[in-house]
């Protein structure tokens, strides 16, 4: 019977609770794991829709049977195989079964995926937890002994059954990691800026919008020492306000949080408008953090951007024509003037212009430009879009 002390049980949980924030961690886990359980492999898995190779850590890992497990489920090439993912994919969380609990010893033993895949990598009987499920996908993590080793025991399955909580909630913790890192990345894209600041409005967060607007000397804002400030005196009490009103520091006990609007312009004619509100985080987090508010910032330029027909087309499935005549429609030309600029009659014009109020579900021509007005693109670069350039 295997035996190890709780220094080591701790150090597994560790590893667990690293590897949930970290995609290089999760192999020295598995690997570590095996080791302490004397066993031939190890493997962290999916099943479900669409496999691919990432979509398993092992150990001893062997690109040709990686491959070849998932063209046999692919395939359903091998009935019992279909079996033992259902068992997974039906298992409630945290379960601790084996391949021979759930088909039997002998069914197992004489079936395809036993000959082609387990008996030639050495895997003779192992334990199977499920760690998690999202929609039609469920994770596992599977250990396995070798031809010549005892085949785990109850000592064994308990030490696992003790680790399985930890690996399920660092699966959980990697996937809402994951997920809020690609919402950071699309967020770093944005065609506007987000801030978020504290009540003392010291920044906690930016995009490259904003990233961009706060390093250029000339602009609204100004960041003193990782403090936000507007530049302008006379809007400064009032933005301060906003943020102090979103955060809830105003001492008004019963009032909601509430932020507000803010429109700032800029020497060279540039205009920002600035809203402040609120950031809905879980109160659990204010013990580390307080509540915070979240700043965006709009380029209210006149201008349109390169490639705003473009982006209409696309969005209203629109006509080259019609897109040229809604661009410049958004850019302030009344409909006679787009028609010229077009090189079309206004009875085209006119005619274009039905089909687009219908593409686009309006009825009027005041606001189709508020409606694609609404549509623009923005500028990721503020830089850009400030100097006059």
């Amino acid at each position: 019977m295997m035996k190890i002390g709780d220094e080591t049980v701790f150090n597994i949980i560790a590893s667990i609770y690293a590897a949930a924030y970290s995609e290089n961690e999760w192999l020295p886990l598995i690997e570590e794991v095996q080791r302490v359980f004397h066993g031939s492999k190890a493997c962290l898995s999916r099943v479900g829709p669409d496999l691919q190779l990432q979509d398993s850590v092992c150990t001893n890992f062997d690109e040709y049977f990686a491959r070849k497990i998932m063209a046999m489920y692919a395939a359903q090439a091998d009935p019992l195989l279909g079996v033992m993912v259902e068992a997974i994919q039906n298992a409630p969380r945290g379960a601790i079964f084996s391949e021979v609990s759930v088909v039997g010893r002998d069914r197992l033993r004489s079936s395809d995926v036993w000959n082609e895949w387990y008996l030639p990598q050495d895997m003779y009987g192992g334990l199977t937890c499920k760690l998690l499920s999202r929609g039609p996908s469920s994770w596992f993590f599977d250990i396995q002994r070798g031809r010549n080793q005892a085949a785990f025991d109850d000592a064994e399955a308990a030490l696992l059954t003790q680790l399985v909580p930890h690996f399920s909630r660092a699966a959980e913790i990697s996937q809402h990691f994951k997920a809020s890192r690609a919402l950071s990345l699309a967020a770093s894209n944005l065609p506007f800026g987000i801030i978020v600041v504290n009540a003392q409005l010291r920044i906690l967060s930016t995009n490259a919008f904003a990233d961009a607007l706060l390093s250029r000397t000339d602009q609204v804002f100004v960041a003193r020492s990782g403090v936000l400030a507007v530049r302008d005196r006379g809007h400064a009490e009032r933005f301060a306000a906003l943020v102090a009103g979103a955060c809830g520091a105003l001492g008004l006990l019963g009032k909601e949080r509430a932020g507000g609007d803010l429109l700032l312009g800029h020497g060279d004619g540039s205009r920002f408008a600035v809203s402040v509100a609120p950031l809905a985080e879980p109160e659990h987090t204010r013990m580390f953090m307080g509540p915070c508010a979240t700043i965006i910032i709009r380029n209210l330029e006149s201008r349109l951007q390169p490639g705003f027909d473009d982006h209409i087309r696309s969005l209203f499935k629109l006509t080259a024509s019609e897109a040229r005549l809604a661009a410049a429609l958004a850019s302030g030309l009344s409909l006679k003037e787009s028609a010229e600029s077009g090189g079309i009659r206004i009875s085209t014009a006119r005619s274009y212009l039905e089909v687009i109020f219908r593409k686009t579900g309006v009825r009027q021509q005041s606001q189709l430009v508020a409606l694609l007005n609404n549509a623009r693109l923005g500028s990721a670069d503020p830089a850009t879009s400030t100097d006059g350039s």
